[in-house]
């Protein structure tokens, strides 16, 4: 369920600079400050399966809270040595501890290819892009067997079109953007591979589409309301747009995402307050992010009649 989110962004109120990776690691504290009383979700005893069945419920909600409880449920069952193999490095990764997810997916001695995509969205988090790519290469040797071997090989593609994207290599970004989405529109009609697949081209298509965004800087922004629609993590994601005085007055969202993590809430308020489309994503929402942005960005396309 929360293999797709596969690229992880600041997830503060506030913009911030990124800090560099050299920093983000010495300043790493394990486990985090305030860990301690934060509850059990499960009963000590539960199972491992059991415990990541709850963590994907606590990491699925937009409370933070939620996501301390799913970082501590990991870190209980990984000191106890309970812990599946790559479950505590996912989990940190999902719930925004980027620097020690980062170390987490280092330490793994068998990484799959989205393994391999999460240690990848880590570096690149940091703006360590050249790290990102070398882990991207990796991830393709270690696709899965058939019949996800082709959806994953197209992921990979496009997390390397969000790495060049994020460096500013618009060219190559847009290539490596039509590469995943030949890739998933190759592959066979067949559920429930073929639904997951069409939804995939249709994200990377408005991925690509951002990539102009240029043109609309320079544009004028025409007072009204406009209206796009783009599909998310699970549904389909409805933006409407105002515009008063040239300038982006208020963004309302329509869906019923259940990924959000707060997005719904911190992008249209990142919006208004950078008066641009392309905000700093959500942590572990990274694809309704995404969606939400492209909505905006199809809407303000309508305001400045490109």
């Amino acid at each position: 369920l929360l293999a797709a989110m596969a690229s992880a962004h600041a997830a503060d109120l506030k913009p911030a600079a990124r800090p560099s990776l050299e920093q983000a690691l010495a300043d790493l504290k394990v486990p985090p400050p305030g860990l301690d009383p934060v509850p059990l979700a499960v009963a000590p005893e539960a199972p491992c399966n059991k415990a990541w069945d709850r963590i994907e419920v606590l990491l699925m909600t937009a409370d933070p809270a939620d996501r301390r409880k799913a970082v501590k449920l990991a870190y209980v069952y990984q000191q106890d040595g309970r812990a599946r193999d790559g479950m505590p490095a996912a989990t940190y990764f999902l719930a925004g501890e980027t620097a020690w997810a980062l170390v987490e997916h280092r330490k793994l001695a068998d990484k799959n290819a989205v393994a391999w995509m999460r240690l990848a969205s880590c570096y690149r988090h940091f703006g360590e892009h050249a790290q990102a790519l070398a882990a991207l290469d990796e991830a393709l040797k270690h696709l899965p067997d058939p019949p996800w071997r082709s959806f994953q090989e197209a992921q990979v593609s496009e997390a390397r079109g969000d790495v060049l994207a994020d460096q500013g290599d618009s060219a190559p970004a847009k290539a490596a953007y039509g590469r995943a989405t030949r890739l998933y529109e190759a592959i066979p009609p067949k559920p429930p591979i073929e639904l997951a697949a069409s939804r995939a081209a249709t994200r990377v298509a408005a991925k690509a589409d951002m990539l102009d965004r240029d043109a609309l800087k320079a544009a004028r922004l025409r007072d009204g309301t406009f209206t796009a629609v783009v599909f998310g993590y699970s549904d389909n994601i409805r933006a409407t747009v105002s515009v008063r005085e040239g300038k982006i007055a208020d963004v309302k969202l329509e869906h019923r995402e259940k990924a959000d993590l707060g997005a719904r809430a911190i992008l249209p308020e990142r919006i208004v307050r950078e008066q641009r489309a392309d905000v700093d994503a959500i942590t572990g929402a990274t694809v309704t992010s995404q969606a939400i942005k492209s909505a905006v960005f199809q809407a303000l396309k309508q305001s400045a009649g490109l």
